[in-house]
């Protein structure tokens, strides 16, 4: 008869968690969230989502995206007076059987070595309401989940190599946090919650009539061995 016991009193130590609308207030002119998907969004079944595995009758194996690989740098927009300073976001191939993109970021592009590392892909996940930018999501990790950052370009058939990154407002209704918010002194707990495609669709379409919380460019490289994806036409690609 313990294992009941033991299962209430799991259930009475667990925190509560609330889910609800996070409040903004008028003077937070620039915002960003952490916007996490309980499971990715985007796999390979979207056609849009960079990098992929090449086709082509004398291929045996590649990846090409439409995103330039290499070191990027984000710049926070002018007028955010208590943004921290531009950050460091470097791009790889995974590898020529496995398809995705190696992503490290850093405050300082030589601290890209040993920066914070994870795995994920390009999306290009819609347009604006009235058509005139693509709507972009940087899909990061897998489990538990992913983690998202919405981005935007005026549409152009080159290899892309710049975006405005969108500022990251939680919709009323997807805000999760634990329901007392000292319950871990000074900890957040608190992230937006977007579980659907047509949700963080949503999301991007209302944040892209927003400033942009700054810009994302390419700076230089790859400079390892390994080709760029973007660069490729389409010739055999083997490890």
């Amino acid at each position: 008869m313990r294992a009941p016991a033991l299962f209430l009193s799991l259930l009475i130590a667990t925190p509560a968690w609330a889910q609800g609308t996070r409040e903004y207030e008028a003077d937070e002119e620039f915002v960003t969230e952490r916007v996490h998907a309980d499971l990715p969004l985007y796999t390979f079944d979207w056609e849009q989502l960079w990098p992929r595995g090449m086709t082509g009758e004398n291929i045996i194996a590649g990846c090409e995206s439409r995103v330039r690989f290499g070191d990027w740098i984000m710049q926070p927009n002018p007028a955010d007076e208590h943004a921290d300073g531009p950050e460091w976001y470097r791009f790889t191939n995974y590898g020529a059987f496995h398809c995705s993109a190696g992503i490290v970021f850093a405050d300082e592009r030589e601290e890209l070595e040993k920066g914070n590392a994870s795995t994920g892909f390009f999306a290009l996940i819609g347009m604006t309401a009235d058509g005139s930018r693509e709507l972009w999501a940087l899909q990061r990790g897998f489990i538990p989940g992913s983690d998202y950052l919405l981005l935007a370009r005026k549409p152009d058939a080159d290899i892309v190599t710049r975006f405005d990154v969108l500022q990251l407002r939680c919709p009323p209704g997807h805000w999760r946090a634990l329901a007392d918010p000292d319950a871990l002194d000074i900890m957040r707990t608190g992230y937006c919650a977007i579980n659907s495609q047509d949700d963080l669709l949503a999301l991007a379409r209302a944040m892209a009539a927003l400033p942009p919380l700054g810009t994302l460019e390419w700076h230089a490289g790859p400079e390892d061995s390994s080709p760029d994806p973007a660069e490729m036409s389409g010739d055999v690609m083997s490890d």
